[in-house]
């Protein structure tokens, strides 16, 4: 997959000058330089394709010459458009918790099959194959496999089950798409100072006792 280029940024303004007279008319050849560098920190990470489709989508929306802020709002819609929605996971979370209740009351199940396995050994490695191909905010959402199944020996409270999973969902996606974007330095600089601010606050709360 063709990740975009400096060259590629470079021709997207010159797109934009040309199609916006006005725009960056009076920009020095240093502050276009960095404008361009600071375009492909922001989309450097996403494929090319799908920066120029965001580009020319925000080239017909927008009145005014296209921010970086519209085309990444044009990017994140056609990521939008592509992937399940929230009620399309708690349908594939549903099914799976189907799936494995057809399976568990075969886990004791000592028969052997013609694979060499038991009955009871060929069911757990379905519903644990079936909890490792969920989506991944799926999996954020149920923690681990003992989770899941829990939830798959619990089959009286689907519908409540359902308006938490709605409930929280959305934040946990919001948390995934934050994450993509950060490199992991950062992220692990972040996780250290958010350590540093507990232990701080542990400190005050000791010092005040």
């Amino acid at each position: 997959m063709e990740k975009i280029t400096e060259k590629d940024i470079l021709e997207m303004i010159t797109i934009i000058k040309a199609n916006y007279f006005y725009a960056y008319k009076d920009i020095s050849k240093t502050e276009m330089q960095a404008m361009a560098r600071t375009w492909f920190i922001i989309l450097g990470k996403e494929p090319k394709e799908l920066v120029m489709a965001g580009f020319y989508k925000a080239l017909e929306h927008c009145k005014m010459p296209p921010t970086i802020a519209d085309i990444k709002s044009e990017i994140n819609a056609i990521y939008d458009a592509t992937r399940d929605s929230d009620s399309e996971l708690w349908a594939k979370l549903h099914n799976a918790l189907n799936y494995c209740r057809a399976r568990v009351y075969k886990f004791q199940f000592n028969a052997i099959l013609e694979n060499g396995k038991t009955q009871g050994q060929q069911a757990r490695e379905e519903t644990k194959e079936c909890f490792n191909g969920l989506p991944e905010e799926i999996k954020v959402y149920l923690g681990n496999y003992s989770e899941f199944m829990a939830l798959v020996n619990n089959n009286e409270n689907d519908e409540f089950e359902k308006g938490r999973f709605l409930k929280v969902i959305k934040s946990i996606r919001e948390r995934s798409e934050t994450l993509k974007t950060i490199s992991p330095e950062v992220i692990s600089i972040a996780q250290q100072g958010a350590l540093l601010l507990e232990n701080k606050g542990d400190e005050n709360g000791t010092s005040e006792q």
